[in-house]
Formats: structure tokens, C-alpha cells, sequence
């Protein structure tokens, strides 16, 4: 639980470039979810034991940005966060947004 608790704590607002991405090609939704969950295990250290599951990518509403939600349980402690992605896989983001339109 407290892994979760950090998990949850270190993605609060979270903005870093997750790997480097030619601009001229994207990579499939597929490759993105694999870069995705490798640079979350690498950057929190997440063993085996560890269950990470990257959700489908969907429109977030801005511009070149993707949003998918992550799941992590490890044992019997779960956690959800809603994370957005580059479309070019350049940046991963971890915030909140609100419409205030």
C-alpha cells in the first residue's frame, strides 16, 4: 500500500519527457502503451510483482495529446490515475485539467 500511496503521490503532477521520438513518425497505440509502461516501471522501480495496465488511448480534447487511464495493483492494494500522452510519445502527463468554459 505505501507503494501505491508514492505511486499516487509522485504522479501528482508529473511532467516529464518520457523518451525521445522521431517527429516524423508516431508510434501505433500499441508500442505507445509498451513505452508507456516500461517508463513508468523503470521511473518507480516496479518489479515483477508489480501489475501495471496501460487503458486504450483516447482524444483528450487538446490538441496532439492523448489520454489513457493506468491502473497498478500490487497485491491487493489498487490504484487508478488518468495519465496523457504525447501523440508523437514524446511526453507523458500526469495532472488535472478543468474545463472552465
Amino acid at each position: 500500500m505505501r507503494v501505491i500511496a508514492l505511486f499516487a503521490i509522485a504522479l501528482t503532477g508529473v511532467c516529464a519527457g518520457a523518451w525521445a521520438q522521431s517527429p516524423l513518425q508516431s508510434p501505433s497505440a500499441e508500442e505507445l502503451k509498451k513505452k508507456v509502461d516500461a517508463y513508468l516501471r523503470n521511473m518507480f522501480a516496479f518489479g515483477p510483482d508489480v501489475k501495471l495496465a496501460v487503458g486504450d488511448f483516447k482524444g483528450s480534447g487538446v490538441a496532439n495529446l492523448l489520454e489513457a487511464n493506468i491502473a497498478l495493483t500490487i497485491g491487493e492494494n489498487k490504484e487508478e490515475a488518468k495519465m496523457w500522452v504525447g501523440k508523437d510519445g514524446k511526453f507523458l502527463l500526469r495532472c488535472e485539467f478543468v474545463d472552465k468554459g
